[in-house]
């Protein structure tokens, strides 16, 4: 429920029909590629982690390849959806690494 009401006036309604065409997001698939990982960029963990990889004989490539064939499978139609997939992707690396340690040796 919205606190203000206003009527849409048309000029109000083409100022928001304007406003909300600038920013429809990367169009081609070189900036949806490079936008899909803003979400890993900006978390905390994500570059403490990624740093760790080699020191625990983990591969950036095969974190990656996990990633985007969640990507490929899952499809995320916008930002929330993306980040879901991310965590799917980082919980799975989390898991294995787990596993590795529980059987005491790397497979």
């Amino acid at each position: 429920m919205a606190l203000l009401k206003r009527e849409m006036t048309p000029a109000l309604l083409e100022a928001a029909r304007a406003n909300g065409a600038k920013g429809q997001g990367p169009v081609t698939e070189q900036g949806k590629s490079i936008s899909r990982y803003n979400a890993a960029t900006h978390w905390g963990r994500a570059e403490a982690t990624r740093r760790l990889m080699p020191v625990l004989d983990e591969h950036e490539e095969e974190f990656e390849s996990l990633r985007q064939a969640l990507y490929d499978s899952l499809k995320p139609q916008d930002g929330f959806e993306a980040v879901l997939v991310d965590d799917m992707a980082d919980i799975h690396r989390r898991l294995r690494r787990m596993l590795r340690g529980e059987a005491g040796h790397r497979f």
